[in-house]
């Protein structure tokens, strides 16, 4: 699918150094552009694919160069997404009309100066303790200035545990820690901020919560862990260690804890992710007294979408446009499991309009976190039936 062609010009120094890159100037000067090395996953071959994306942050232009086949295959122009310079950090996924590009390295010194000492990525783990607060950790992430980069909830076997734990082998505690991350599903979420690592640390504290409850009150592990090895979230020593870490638990092989039984599956639209109100969603799911045995961030695409969406085809007048709003950006997807569990959720999300639901359901996810028919903040299951074949379709037939 090649995107259509923009009437944007390049003035002729520009192109000229694009050519001299690669399809990519170099210079990221005011008014310039950073340069990008990403990757995107070939839906046919089921391989990654490199491409070079240029960015102009002064009015978000994007250009996209297949290294591949040398030619560009989309010309500059204002894509129809909401992107910010801010986006373009290491691990982050930016859609570029409707295609879910993964940005792994800077492609010039310039660019590389801009961001690699002003946005660095860290791993925060929560552990079978905090999964309860999972929304709530999330959200005081979102609130404390971190960007949530990606989040997948894994269920480690004991040795994965004692491999992500290796560093620590000479700890007396290291059986402890290991047994209680094995114990049940953790939840690992990928966060990025200037000085992330240190910043990171300082927001969950001392390892031990009575250390931390002096130090640190406020802190995290002040206030939701119970001792050093229950101590609610893990973090990232180091830059190396969260490059590391964030390799082992979205590592392919990782088992998801996802039964696609009496299940219904929920969706944060991506406007409401970018609107850093996942945290709030996820909570107000937990404090229903319903539980997620599944979640994880996804780029939906086209295809995937469409397949999605297609009980909805013909029935409602807005699924055009749902489609093009999933295809935005990054939608984090949960299995919700309980009692009645698809009349419950379908009651907490509300109904599809977000000014009905305030009148109806004031305190529903629709009225709370909806703007219009489009962007509702959220899509649940309908029917009972249609529960386990969403999960499993959700989890295991969209490629992350």
């Amino acid at each position: 699918r090649t995107p259509a062609r923009s009437t944007t010009r390049l003035p002729r120094s520009s192109r000229a150094a694009a050519a001299s890159t690669g399809g990519m100037a170099a210079e990221a000067t005011s008014g310039g552009q950073y340069s990008f090395g990403c990757e995107l996953l070939d839906p046919i071959t089921n391989t990654l694919r490199p491409y070079n994306i240029a960015m102009w942050p002064f009015d978000a232009s994007v250009e996209v160069y297949d290294p591949t086949s040398r030619r560009t295959i989309l010309k500059r122009c204002r894509p129809r997404e909401s992107i910010s310079v801010d986006d373009f950090f290491l691990g982050n996924t930016i859609t570029v009309m409707s295609r879910p590009y993964v940005v792994r390295k800077y492609l010039s010194a310039e660019t590389e100066a801009r961001f690699a000492t002003k946005r660095a990525t860290s791993l925060c783990v929560i552990k079978p303790c905090s999964t309860g607060h999972a929304g709530t950790l999330v959200d005081e992430l979102l609130t404390s200035g971190f960007d949530i980069g990606a989040v997948r909830m894994v269920r480690l076997s004991k040795a994965e545990a004692e491999e992500f734990y290796r560093e620590r082998r000479h700890r007396p505690s290291f059986v402890q820690e290991v047994e209680f991350l094995a114990a049940d599903a953790v939840i690992a979420v990928v966060v990025s901020a200037e000085d992330a690592v240190s910043k990171l640390q300082g927001w969950a504290g001392p390892a031990n919560p009575a250390d931390a409850a002096e130090a640190l009150p406020g802190s995290i592990r002040a206030r939701f862990g119970t001792d050093a090895v229950r101590n609610a979230v893990h973090v990232s020593a180091t830059p190396a260690a969260a490059a590391s870490e964030e390799a082992f638990m979205f590592a392919r092989e990782r088992s998801i804890p996802a039964v696609f039984r009496h299940c219904s599956a929920l969706v944060i639209r991506p406007h409401a992710v970018k609107a850093k109100a996942a945290g709030q969603i996820i909570q107000a799911v937990l404090d229903s007294g319903m539980e997620i045995s599944g979640l994880r961030s996804v780029a939906l695409e086209g295809r995937d979408i469409e397949d999605y969406l297609e009980p909805y085809k013909g029935v409602l007048p807005e699924h055009s446009r749902w489609m093009t709003e999933l295809s935005s950006g990054t939608s984090i997807i949960a299995e919700v499991r309980g009692e009645d569990v698809v009349p419950r959720l379908r009651e907490l999300c509300g109904p599809y309009c977000p000014e009905i639901a305030g009148h109806l359901r004031p305190d529903s996810l629709r009225a709370r976190f909806g703007i219009n028919r489009v962007q509702n903040a959220v899509l649940c299951t309908d029917l009972p039936s249609d529960g386990p074949l969403e999960c499993k379709y959700l989890f295991c037939v969209v490629d992350a």
